[in-house]
């Protein structure tokens, strides 16, 4: 009976130890599951969905809209170059080291682009403009 409940003991710590090492990597941002690269992968590129038919209704109809300025156009442009540029990266990342989980730098510098996109698409409300 001892022996049975020491080898529980020691296996229950064997589950910890790799709670602790997810648990861990997940505060110190050290390591990403490639189910929340994906995902940030899918935010990212309907983001960048609404900024393309924003640039697409802007170069058929520049006067039709406010938000088709020139300064906000350029402003939507560099967003859309660092989100491909990011979002690129992590691909490539992934796809060399398919069964590794995601670096956080990548997926910080993605999020990053992301959240620049999206501000400028919800200051400006380009999601209207078609």
């Amino acid at each position: 009976m001892r022996k049975l409940f020491v080898l529980l003991f020691v296996l229950s710590l064997g589950g910890c130890a790799s709670n602790f090492q997810n648990a861990w990597n997940t505060l110190t941002g050290a390591k990403l599951s490639p189910t929340a690269v994906y995902v940030a992968i899918n935010t990212v590129d309907s983001a960048e969905i609404i900024a393309t038919a924003y640039l697409r209704a802007c170069h058929k109809s520049p006067s039709a809209y406010a938000a088709c300025a020139k300064p906000v156009e350029s402003q939507v442009v560099s967003a859309v170059r660092s989100v491909r540029s990011a979002r690129n990266d992590l691909r490539a990342f992934m796809v060399a080291h398919p069964d590794a989980l995601g670096a956080s730098g990548l997926f910080d510098a993605l999020t990053q682009a992301q959240k620049t996109l999206s501000s400028i698409e919800n200051n400006y409300n380009l999601a209207q403009v078609q």
